[in-house]
């Protein structure tokens, strides 16, 4: 198997590739009974199982601009994928912070959180709440 894509492989297409290797190799007679019990499946759960695709007929709009720069979530393994990496930017240590000035002494403000931060020691040293400051 080549993988010629740089950075995450696909999960879902690995496992599938890998399966069809592992098909390809099987013994015709066990083959055959394996497409037996899935056809039988497949007779006893007609009423939960389609066996023709539902197509949605959509028309698609002219757009004016700059295209999208997000990227539509074609499958759902896409779509798990950029949820564990929007998790993992969600857990970094970095924060944005704005200086600001009060009673003369510098301060580090949370743009996301409005937390107030002592620049030495740089823990939580106070809140802001709109207008309002307050410093432990």
């Amino acid at each position: 198997m080549k993988v010629e894509k740089e950075g995450r492989p696909r999960i879902a297409s690995l496992i599938t590739s890998k399966a069809g290797l592992i098909w390809k190799k099987l013994d015709i007679n066990i083959k055959n009974d394996y497409e037996k019990k899935a056809n039988n499946l497949k007779e006893k759960n007609t009423n939960c199982v389609n066996s023709e695709p539902i197509i949605k007929e959509t028309k698609l709009k002219n757009k004016r601009g700059r295209p999208s720069t997000k990227k539509k979530k074609e499958n759902v393994s896409d779509a798990i994928i950029d949820n564990c990496n929007n998790q993992e930017k969600d857990t970094n240590d970095e924060i944005k912070v704005k200086e600001m000035i009060y009673n003369g002494k510098t301060y580090y403000l949370d743009i996301n959180t409005f937390d107030i931060y002592d620049p030495e020691t740089e823990e939580v040293v106070g809140k802001k709440n709109g207008e309002e400051i307050y410093i432990n």
